[in-house]
């Protein structure tokens, strides 16, 4: 079993651009521990550095780690080509849960690159049946992040019901209030028994307030609280949440769990 604190050299089996400035790479799950959309992984791009990446799809023989054109060791990567080699620390943290949901409508939240980690919540959802619908808040209409992907669930043949916003239409309302009236408008809420949010602390801590005033339970709203992907994981206050290092207990929590761990939840604050 691979050592996650260790760099490892793994060959990419393949690349596919989504669009928005966002590449998955994908690698061979051999010699890795279970794996789950959500989770980080260290990325060591030889002679550049490392940046950090989040697994986005899991499938039996494979699993892709995506990420964003943001620096130097991000542009390096999206200049590889299949069968390039580059050195892989991970998994960490626990990850999205793909299993144990009530039966009945799932809603993923999600804003820019939050939608990266939900994309292989929303297959595992789906090969158990579920209903689906995805709410994305993006701040390019014309090329948000994963636009191949969003494209794909908005066909008409897909079983995924979206809801694209964009924050362009915001204007000078308040976030909190713009959000909940675009989430009501489409009636987003109705017949939803579990959430997962993804994104931005500011829209997380916009959707927790009106999630925890809809009638889900708290243990069935996640939050993906991640606060660093293109640096580090869990050696800066960045990663640490009411002093607790989010790649240990998280960085997936549930509604009860981020109260419990502070009064500002998701560290507005700090």
């Amino acid at each position: 079993m691979t050592d996650p604190l260790i760099p490892h050299i793994h060959s990419i089996e393949s690349i596919q651009e989504e669009g928005g400035g966002v590449l998955t790479l994908f690698f061979s799950r051999e010699g890795f521990s279970p794996i789950t959309p959500g989770q980080g992984f260290k990325i060591s791009v030889f002679g550049r550095g490392e940046t950090t990446g989040v697994v986005s799809e899991v499938s039996k023989d494979c699993f892709g780690v995506s990420l964003q054109d943001v620096d130097s060791v991000t542009h390096r990567l999206f200049l590889l080509s299949e069968g390039q080699a580059l050195g892989l620390r991970g998994p960490y943290g626990n990850g999205l849960p793909t299993e144990g949901w009530p039966e009945g409508k799932i809603g993923l939240f999600s804003m820019d690159m939050g939608l990266a980690a939900q994309r292989g919540l929303v297959n595992a959802l789906l090969a158990q049946g579920k209903e689906v619908v995805i709410t994305h808040l993006t701040t390019d209409k014309e090329n948000p992040v994963l636009a191949k992907a969003l494209e794909k669930a908005s066909e008409e043949s897909s079983p995924i019901q979206v809801h694209l916003i964009a924050s362009k239409d915001r204007g000078n309302q308040p976030w909190e209030t713009f959000l909940r009236d675009q989430i009501m408008k489409k009636k987003i809420l109705q017949g939803m028994v579990g959430a997962a949010v993804g994104g931005t602390r500011p829209f997380q801590k916009v959707l927790m307030g009106i999630l925890e005033k809809s009638r889900l339970r708290d243990k069935d709203i996640y939050f993906l609280v991640n606060r660093n992907w293109t640096t580090g994981l869990g050696w800066s206050n960045q990663d640490l949440l009411a002093g607790v290092n989010i790649w240990t207990r998280g960085p997936v929590f549930d509604l009860a769990t981020l109260r419990d761990l502070s009064e500002d939840a998701l560290g507005l604050n700090d």
